[in-house]
């Protein structure tokens, strides 16, 4: 046991956390995307609202499950006209496609911390598998929620015009970098 001023912190193996469901905390959790705006600068957006559990099995890793809910209106790229932009037709259109969704159909164990999540993802109805490879930060007690969190850290590279989104491309460029940080909480 750690103690770090008036909290006390329990530091647990990855297999002594509970297998159970862990809803995403969206306090503490990012999603964000980066890509190339003509060579001269990698812009970084974010979603704002999205939702997600994990079926977590404490025994196997490769046997959890994860399915991410993604508000497609939430998209921020830190001004209105370009928020705008962004939720039109030419890109993701949210009028009609509001969601963004993925669910993992794989996840394989690479280090003792690290993995290679797989699923499908869809955006604008149309769905494509994608690899992120994850980092398992830490499962721990949190000492103000008194239950137990998983903490990720994942990342990995799309082409957006597979999905339908190749407005101004190859000005803008086609590779996305997706990078995730998130805590999901289990029940106390």
């Amino acid at each position: 046991m750690l103690v770090t001023g008036a909290w006390r912190v329990y530091a647990l193996a990855a297999d002594e956390v509970p297998s159970g469901t862990y809803s995403l905390d969206p306090s503490h959790s990012y999603v964000t995307f980066s890509y190339s705006h003509m060579g001269f600068s990698n812009p970084i957006l974010q979603f704002k609202n999205f939702s997600g559990e994990i079926s977590y099995d404490a025994n196997s890793l490769s046997n959890s499950s994860v399915s991410i809910t993604i508000d497609a209106t939430s998209i921020d790229g830190g001004f209105k006209k370009f928020n705008d932009d962004l939720r039109a037709e030419d890109f993701f259109d949210t009028k009609n496609y509001p969601e963004i969704r993925f669910s993992s159909t794989s996840y394989e164990v690479t280090g003792k911390v690290t993995g290679r999540l797989t699923g499908n993802l869809e955006v604008k109805n149309v769905s494509q598998p994608v690899t992120l490879n994850v980092t398992f930060n830490r499962a721990a007690i949190n000492p103000m929620m008194e239950a137990p969190v998983l903490g990720f850290s994942a990342e990995g590279n799309l082409s957006r015009t597979s999905f339908g989104l190749d407005k101004y491309t190859p000005m803008v460029g086609d590779t996305i970098l997706v990078t995730i940080e998130s805590e999901f909480a289990g029940s106390k």
